[in-house]
Parts: structure tokens; sequence; C-alpha cells
């Protein structure tokens, strides 16, 4: 989804360069310390982007216009953890989003039962 909105930065056009991106190293380091010191979330944007389209119809020539709704994906923080998982077999991890973005993420993606918010975390 990420790489069909179209916005993305350059070094996901090849994964065979995932590996060049400035940071990576720092992101395998982060990784390497396990649950004693876990790594922040990727922070996402999530959207369903309405595009129309006016096409003609009919033999009078009238107008008519067409809607379409294409799930769009930005990362706003942890593109390089994020590239490091995929490069790393992660079929799938966790991100951060709104609550709003998150229920609309979840129509769109439907994996698992639903989404977490941060009252599911609350530690007493």
């Amino acid at each position: 989804m990420w790489k069909l909105s179209g916005r993305r930065p350059e070094v996901l056009a090849c994964e065979s360069d995932w590996t060049r991106d400035y940071k990576y190293t720092e992101a395998a380091k982060g990784f390497s310390h396990g649950a004693e010191n876990p790594v922040p979330l990727a922070r996402v944007t999530f959207r369903w982007e309405i595009s129309h389209a006016k096409f003609l119809t009919g033999r009078l020539g009238r107008w008519r216009k067409a809607f379409e709704a294409k799930p769009f994906l930005d990362f706003s923080n942890g593109i390089t953890r994020t590239i490091w998982l995929l490069h790393s077999g992660a079929q799938f991890f966790p991100v951060e989003c709104s609550k709003a973005e998150a229920r609309a993420f979840h129509v769109a993606v439907g994996i698992g039962p639903g989404y977490l918010t941060r009252d599911d975390f609350r530690w007493d």
C-alpha cells in the first residue's frame, strides 16, 4: 500500500538498495536490544484519497462524474525502521497513527480483529 501511494522515498524504488539507506545500520543496532529497550513504532498517516473524473455517456452527450477511493499511506517517522523490518522478512509489524486513521486503516488492510489504542497498553 505504501508503494502504491506514490509518495515514497527513493530508497523504496529498488529493494536491493534498502540497505544503502544512510540510517540502516543504526536501525539494526536499535533492534538488537530486544525487549529490554524496544524500538518506537513507526508513525503513519492513512486516508482514503477520493478522485473523480468526468466522462461522456449516452447518445445525448451528458457528462457523468465517477468517484474512486484509493488508500493512501505515508510515513512521518520510522521509514528506516520499516525498511529494516521489511528487509529482515517481517510479515507483520505494528505502526502508530491517530484513532480515526486506525479505523480507516484497519478497514483497508483488514489484518487481525481490530486495532489497539494507548489505553490498551496502560501499565498499573
